[in-house]
């Protein structure tokens, strides 16, 4: 009895170890949420018309999803460690923010001056963050909220869908032949395009 009482106390307190760290884990993003909305709004108010935010709903939607979302997703962690729509929620935030910081440096790093180092390279890396967190996180947000499971074992086929739509897109995208598909910036070309025989396969992509 002793040995047994041995074994489950050493397994809690190995469990609330790793709680404590989630939960430190959760804290801490959420304070980059905050410090990634902080950051946005600055670049988004450095008088660039490229990269804007202003109070319109374009503008204030990208800066509460940065801000609230890793803050309530840290909350929900604090009391429980493991549910996966608050790690979904904070990922999301956290992402997103990320996407619009890169993208937002890069907008008003480019010509004209002034001219910031790898400012081209930043607005490329944002569709890596920005396109996944928009959709792939918003379908498995919406397929486990608000138990934090599907409703049925059949559900998890959308969630591979998702999954697999958007490695198909992003290599589509980001290796299509030819110009940056974005109005701010005609005449760009992409860097990591593919040679333009492989145009067709990217636009099935």
């Amino acid at each position: 009895m002793t040995d047994i009482s041995a074994i489950d106390g050493g397994a809690t307190d190995h469990g609330l170890a790793g709680s404590a760290g989630l939960a430190r884990l959760g804290a801490a993003l959420g304070v980059v949420g905050v410090g990634l909305a902080i950051v946005i709004v600055r670049l988004g108010t450095a008088g660039d018309q490229r990269f804007r935010v202003g109070l319109d709903v374009g503008s204030i939607a990208p800066v509460m999803t940065t801000l609230l979302f890793p803050l309530v997703g840290a909350l929900i962690v604090q009391r429980r460690p493991t549910t996966r729509v608050a790690w979904l929620m904070i990922a999301m935030g956290t992402g997103l923010g990320l996407g619009f910081v890169t993208y937002g440096y890069g907008a008003i790093g480019l010509p004209p001056p002034p001219v910031y180092p790898l400012a081209f390279e930043a607005i490329v890396i944002s569709q890596f963050f920005m396109v996944p967190v928009l959709a792939t996180c918003t379908t498995l947000l919406l397929l486990l909220f608000p138990t934090d499971h599907l409703l049925d074992p059949r559900w998890r086929s959308v969630a591979v869908l998702a999954c697999v739509g958007l490695v198909a897109y992003m290599i589509g995208s980001s290796f299509h032949p030819g110009l940056v598909g974005d109005s701010n910036f005609p005449g760009l070309v992409n860097p990591i395009g593919l040679p333009d025989a492989f145009t067709p396969l990217c636009d099935a992509l």
